[in-house]
């Protein structure tokens, strides 16, 4: 049988207001730097976490590299954020790098919602990565393999391709929910956008088609070959 396949995703990411209300989540928003790139991928400094989100004077702040992975799980459809520090995910443990995999790059911008503190913003070179998990993640309810840092992940849950794809086609109005907590308008203006362009659903068929490789190799190296590594996408976030 044909393995059944999952998203999962952190939904919302929390505000950096909240996030820097947290003495421990303050200090690790000053000291931990990130790349400060040009629109080429190009590096031309650091700067710490807390410089690289917040508008001063209304401006966006520097340009930085960051990643997305998103997390493939063949028996209950999966997409995710970041690693250790917001998810507790032990890469060591269940994710070696070598199952990592580069996909493609985008570059977007894009402040907090309306109803958040828009001192705060996102903008950001983004590499998208993913990882196809060899097991079922859930399938041993006493091993805990995700510990989520609740100063940077509002929540999380395994969703379905066709719940995205419900989402996609909805609209604000019709008030659709995925068990009546997500919304396209409260997904991170990033995800709703590869969501909404199709990209993400691209990830998911290299993810899938990866999972098959062995028994239809044709098929993934098609897949394969459809991703630009060399391109940097260019979003118009909303």
């Amino acid at each position: 049988m044909r393995p059944t396949a999952s998203l999962w995703h952190k939904l919302p990411r929390r505000s950096v207001t909240t996030v820097v209300q947290n003495d421990t989540q303050n200090l690790y928003m000053d000291h931990e730097y990130c790349f400060l790139v040009d629109t080429e991928d190009r590096p031309v400094g650091t700067a710490s976490k807390k410089v690289c989100h917040e508008r001063k004077y209304s401006q966006r702040p520097p340009l930085h590299r960051a990643f997305s992975l998103f997390l493939y799980a063949p028996k209950k459809d999966a997409d995710c954020g970041s690693l250790f520090h917001e998810l507790g995910i032990r890469s060591d443990q269940y994710m070696p790098l070598e199952h990592v995999h580069f996909l493609t790059r985008i570059l977007y911008y894009a402040p907090n919602s309306e109803s958040a503190d828009q001192r705060w913003a996102e903008h950001e070179l983004d590499g998208l990565l993913v990882s196809v998990l060899s097991h079922d993640p859930e399938a041993n309810p006493s091993s805990v393999w995700m510990r989520c840092n609740s100063d940077e992940v509002s929540a999380t849950r395994w969703i379905s391709r066709s719940e995205l794809d419900s989402l996609v086609r909805s609209d604000s109005s019709d008030g659709y929910s995925i068990h009546n907590q997500w919304t396209l308008d409260s997904l991170t203006p990033w995800f709703r956008t590869l969501l909404t362009t199709g990209l993400l659903h691209r990830v998911w068929d290299w993810a899938e088609a990866y999972w098959n490789r062995q028994s239809d190799s044709l098929r993934f190296k098609s897949e394969n070959q459809q991703w630009d590594r060399d391109r940097i996408y260019r979003l118009s976030c909303s």
